[in-house]
């Protein structure tokens, strides 16, 4: 879908980059026994999704490394996502601005 929209109107989808980056704060965490904590303005929370594991093990890696090791997975997105090389810049940009706010 992202692809068709990039296609068809040779522009990022704004709404989907920021949907894109808010996915990626909210699922940067840590594991802790066997539940996944992610903390935002020093407030816990659980993540119950099905790829909390594979963010707990790449948490650790800067931010723009985390953007392309996620929208690179293919297992995630069925292709990989930073072909769109402005999607890619502004997920990272926007992810960027949500880190500082904390």
């Amino acid at each position: 879908m992202l692809l068709k929209y990039f296609e068809h109107n040779n522009s990022i989808p704004e709404l989907m980059v920021l949907g894109f980056a808010a996915y990626i704060r909210f699922m940067l965490c840590r594991q802790v026994d066997e539940q996944f904590i992610g903390n935002v303005n020093d407030r816990d929370y659980v993540i119950q999704d099905n790829h909390a594991n594979w963010f707990a093990e790449h948490a650790e890696l800067p931010i723009p490394e985390m953007v392309h090791a996620v929208l690179s997975n293919i297992i995630f997105w069925e292709t990989d996502l930073t072909r769109l090389k402005a999607f890619a810049e502004a997920v990272h940009c926007k992810l960027e601005s949500f880190v500082k706010k904390q």
